[in-house]
């Protein structure tokens, strides 16, 4: 299965590229471990509640937790910088990767 955002011309809704990401993720799980991927997950951080369109936890590495956020973005143009300040401040915010 090809990534999701290798076809930018997809015709489907942003939620239903949202639920692609989240299929194409536990697909390529491999040997991740207690490996759980939530869609539209809202997560508490000492400043704020978060939404988060994809949620990733797994163990690697011998044991090493893991949380991934993924923000699914259906544009038929490049991400804007300030939308990728923004995910970088949530990942901050939450303790995530």
């Amino acid at each position: 299965m090809f990534p999701p955002m290798a076809n930018p011309n997809l015709d489907i809704t942003a939620t239903e590229f949202e639920y692609l990401v989240r299929e194409w993720i536990l697909k390529q799980s491999g040997e991740l471990t207690s490996l759980e991927v939530i869609h539209n997950v809202k997560l508490e951080a000492y400043d704020s509640t978060y939404q988060i369109d994809v949620l990733a936890k797994f163990q690697a590495f011998g044991g090493a937790e893991f949380t991934v956020l993924i923000e699914c973005k259906k544009h038929r143009h490049p991400v804007e910088r300030e939308l990728v300040q923004v995910l970088h401040d949530k990942i901050r915010s939450l303790g995530a990767h």
